[in-house]
């Protein structure tokens, strides 16, 4: 499911918000719709964990939080 040139860090935001999962630093080029094909997250769960990114405007960078399956269903 996740390939071996994704970046993790586990834990936190920079900004100090806990992720419940796994935080993804967006590269060039991503979407939203592409990297939850990518880690098998459904669009909408991807968008619930990320309250304070802008969705719709993701920029290289961004820290996106990649939430368990657990926290989910």
């Amino acid at each position: 499911m996740c390939s071996t040139d994704v970046s993790f860090d586990p834990g936190k935001w920079s900004n100090g918000i806990t992720c419940e999962g796994e935080m993804y630093v967006v590269k060039e080029g991503d979407t939203l719709y592409r990297i939850s094909r990518q880690f098998g997250v459904n669009l909408a769960s991807l968008m619930a964990a990320n309250p304070y990114v802008n969705v719709y405007n993701l920029q290289e960078g961004d820290e996106i939080c990649i939430p368990n399956f657990s926290n989910f269903y």
